[in-house]
C-alpha cells in the first residue's frame, strides 16, 4: 500500500497556524511578567572638606573669584571693597614714599624688627623709623609687622616687648602682625610644631592688645592648613599670603598678600603687594 504526501498548501496553512498560536502565547506572558521594582536611589554626598571640619567655627571665604582684576597693573576686588598696599622691611632699603602714594597706594605694613633664625637675636628693622615716619607723611595708613623665630612661649612675649619698643607709643591705623615662619635650611625653629607656634602668636598678640593696638597673625595657605589653630586666633586679623590671581584659601580674611614680585614707583626692585578688604 502507498502512501500519499498532503498537499503542500495544507503543509503552509498548518505552519502559520501554529506561529500564531506560539507568538500569543510570548504575548500573553510578557504582559502577564511583573516589573521588577528597583530600589530607591540615594542622591549622591558630597564628602566633607577636613580641613573645615577642624575649624567648623570660622567665617568661610566668600569672596568672588570673578570680582578679582587687574587696574592699572594691580588687583583690586569688586567696585570700591579694596585697597592697594605694600609690605617693606631693609629689603627695600630707601623708600621714596610720596611717589608710592602717588602710584596709588594707600596702606604699608611695615618690618619693626625680627628675630634671627641661627642664634635667635632681636634686632630692630634698621629703616623702621625712616618707612614708618615716611609713609605717615605721604598719608599711608600705617601697620607693623614682627618677622618671628621663637621657639618658646617666653621669647614671643619678649618680642612682643621689643616691638612695642620700637614703636615707642607711635600710634597705628592697622594692626601689628605676629609673622612666624618655617625658614629653610638649619634654622632653630625646624622642629617646631602648629600648637607651639599658635601658643606663641596668643602670647604675642596679647602682650600686642594689653598694649592698645590690634593684633593680627600672618601666615600662608600651608600654615593656615596644617600648622596654626586658626579657631585659637580667630579673634585677631588675619593676613593671608597665597599668590594667585584670586584666593582660594577656605576660610576669611581681611588681608591678603597676593604678590612677592611687585613693582611700584618709589620702590626699587621688587616689593609685596597687598589688598586690604573693605567690609561693613
Amino acid at each position: 500500500m502507498t502512501k500519499t504526501n498532503p498537499p503542500k498548501l495544507l503543509i503552509g496553512l498548518l505552519s502559520a497556524a501554529a506561529a500564531v498560536v506560539l507568538l500569543a502565547a510570548v504575548i500573553v506572558g510578557v504582559g502577564s511578567r511583573k516589573p521588577e521594582v528597583q530600589p530607591p536611589t540615594e542622591p549622591a554626598q558630597t564628602p566633607p572638606d577636613p580641613i573645615a571640619v577642624l575649624f567648623p567655627d570660622l567665617k568661610r571665604n566668600e569672596y568672588d573669584p570673578n570680582q578679582f582684576r587687574f587696574q592699572n597693573g594691580y588687583l583690586s576686588y569688586g567696585d570700591g571693597q579694596s585697597v592697594l598696599g605694600v609690605d617693606v622691611s631693609s629689603h627695600q632699603e630707601e623708600i621714596d614714599w610720596q611717589r608710592v602714594r602717588s602710584a596709588g597706594v594707600e596702606f604699608a605694613v611695615i618690618r619693626a624688627a625680627y628675630r634671627g633664625y641661627t642664634n635667635g637675636g632681636l634686632n630692630m628693622d634698621p629703616y623702621f623709623a625712616a618707612n614708618l615716619e615716611g609713609a605717615k607723611e605721604a598719608g599711608l595708613k600705617v601697620g607693623v609687622y614682627l618677622f618671628s623665630q621663637a621657639v618658646s612661649a617666653e621669647e614671643a612675649r619678649e618680642e612682643a616687648e621689643f616691638l612695642l619698643d620700637c614703636l615707642d607709643g607711635a600710634s597705628l591705623d592697622l594692626p601689628v602682625f605676629y609673622d612666624w615662619e618655617y625658614v629653610e635650611g638649619d634654622s632653630r625653629t625646624r622642629n617646631i610644631s602648629g600648637p607651639e607656634i599658635t601658643e606663641f602668636a596668643l602670647e604675642f598678640c596679647t602682650g600686642v592688645e594689653q598694649a592698645g593696638y590690634d593684633a593680627g597673625v600672618y601666615f600662608n595657605v600651608s600654615l593656615g592648613y596644617t600648622g596654626l589653630n586658626l579657631s585659637k586666633v580667630k579673634e585677631y586679623d588675619f593676613w593671608l599670603a597665597q599668590y594667585e590671581h584670586a584666593p582660594d584659601f577656605l576660610f576669611d580674611f581681611g588681608f591678603w598678600q597676593y604678590s612677592d614680585a611687585g613693582s611700584v614707583p618709589g620702590i626699587d626692585g621688587n616689593v609685596d603687594l597687598n589688598l586690604m578688604f573693605l567690609k561693613d
